[in-house]
């Protein structure tokens, strides 16, 4: 394992010995299942994560869905699935199985060949070329390092977080007509917190918005990331519009006296993705609290932050910020086509993890679903192109069943339209202002007093297609 990630772990005295205790939380648990050697610790480690929760959480779960489905029923719908999806943008639950069924036909190919690949790669080390599902993520991480010459520490050593912060302020400023400044007066959580106000660049005068920055762990806080409305923008009695807050909360490796907080290139994405939740949180104009910021339709509002993270993918924009932290050399441009053209690599069973996601809360909420959710696990876990790891229950973590309930389906949903969108911006070029106030102004202000494919159509010009979806996963449109 990386010195870096070591270093970052807890310690326990034992027995006379000094212990390193991993934990489940992504910024251990990802870099574990990606680097360690050891096949029987991976899965060790893989089956841990999949029986969090346990059996009190299945049977919450299990009642909540039973309580949901009674709910449908008294309203006269046929399901919860159809009760959720009326008002979101595929307005019925049959669209939303044909959407996923043809995505699925369309990733089979690539997810095939990517088994093969990294088959391939495990027979070259090992001796044994079966690929398990808790294999896939070292392996992927294998072929990255030998084929692409891809290291996510190494590359880390370009993207410390306050140069991408530096960048995501840059181009985020510059392409939408905004100004950022820190907010010493705000009061804070914790002393780790940042506070920043939102100004319209063009007018000036008072801040519109108000956003922090919480961006590291600590006991007892939420282990992911995510963007959180604190207050929402609205229209108040006498006129004036009451400024929006939100918070990013994310849980980087903490900087040290010796070292910065270097972020892998997978984590930088996660930081663009939920800063895009941001902005349309605190760029809002909606008169009315139920239609503002980020009040969309569940399977449009992803689209946003989707979207932004394709400027982390973008040479322009890397050469701005992205520098060693030691030599403060740029990016290698060797190094940047190398993570461009590995993007794709294992892309087929990435989306097809995100598919059974999907598929599976459908099916939760959906007719002939007979309670017992291990079973339905079992029933649809080929979908991931793995066999089912008996013993394991991980519908018990599955945290987006708790307000993402029949709307998992949203994350690939929405991606269609994030970049379809992109294609604006891909066209006449990542720091367009011009089309970046568009933006702003179709998109981001008008949060859910539109619905979705409205707001889309009205951005685009035209109708949206899956073009751009598939293009960039490699696959043919």
């Amino acid at each position: 394992m990386p010195d870096r990630w070591i270093d970052g772990l807890t310690t326990v005295e034992q027995d006379g010995q000094t212990k390193y205790r991993v934990t489940l939380d992504y910024p251990e648990f990802m870099p574990f299942m990606d680097n360690a050697e050891s096949g029987e610790l991976r899965r060790e480690m893989f089956m841990k994560n999949q029986n969090k929760g346990g059996a009190p959480n299945i049977k919450v779960l299990e009642e909540a869905i039973a309580i949901r489905n009674e709910i449908a029923t008294l309203l006269g719908y046929d399901s919860w699935a159809a009760y959720v999806v009326e008002k979101r943008m595929a307005k019925k639950r049959a669209n939303v199985d044909t959407f996923l069924a043809d995505l699925d036909q369309k990733l089979r190919p690539k997810a095939a060949a990517d088994v093969e690949a990294l088959g391939r790669v495990k027979q070259a080390h090992t001796g044994d070329g079966a690929v398990n599902i808790w294999d896939w993520w070292f392996y992927t991480n294998r072929l990255l390092k030998t084929e692409y010459a891809v290291d996510d520490f190494e590359v880390a050593n370009y993207f410390p977080l306050d140069a991408v912060i530096k960048g995501l302020f840059l181009v985020t400023q510059e392409l939408l007509g905004i100004r950022y400044e820190p907010a010493s007066d705000a009061p804070v959580w914790h002393e780790d917190v940042q506070a920043f106000d939102i100004f319209d660049a063009q007018s000036g005068g008072e801040p519109i918005a108000r956003f922090y920055m919480d961006l590291y762990p600590r006991p007892n806080k939420f282990n992911h990331a995510a963007a959180f409305t604190l207050r929402s923008g609205r229209r108040l009695d006498d006129g004036s519009y009451q400024r929006p807050i939100s918070s990013i909360v994310a849980n980087f490796t903490k900087p040290s006296a010796e070292n910065p907080s270097l972020l892998r290139h997978t984590e930088v994405v996660t930081f663009w993705h939920e800063f895009g939740h941001i902005l349309h949180q605190t760029l809002t104009k909606a008169d009315f609290l139920e239609f503002s910021g980020s009040s969309t339709e569940r399977d449009f509002v992803e689209a946003p932050s989707q979207m932004l993270e394709h400027w982390v993918w973008d040479r322009d924009v890397l050469n701005r910020f992205a520098a060693h932290h030691k030599t403060g050399e740029p990016l290698p441009a060797d190094l940047l086509d190398s993570m461009i053209r590995a993007k794709n690599v294992s892309s087929g069973l990435r989306e097809l993890r995100q598919l059974f996601f999907a598929r599976l809360d459908f099916r939760f909420h959906s007719p002939g679903f007979d309670g017992d959710t291990t079973k339905a696990v079992r029933e649809l876990y080929p979908t991931t192109s793995f066999p089912y790891p008996e013993g394991t229950h991980f519908q018990a973590g599955f945290g987006h069943l708790f307000g993402y309930d029949a709307g998992y389906y949203g994350y690939l949903w929405s991606r269609v339209f994030g970049d379809d969108m992109f294609t604006r911006f891909e066209r006449a070029g990542v720091f367009d202002g011009e089309t970046g106030r568009e933006y702003r102004n179709k998109i981001l202000e008008r949060g859910g007093t539109v619905d979705g494919d409205v707001l889309v159509r009205d951005f685009l010009g035209r109708e949206p297609n899956t073009a751009a979806f598939l293009r960039g996963l490699g696959l043919p449109a």
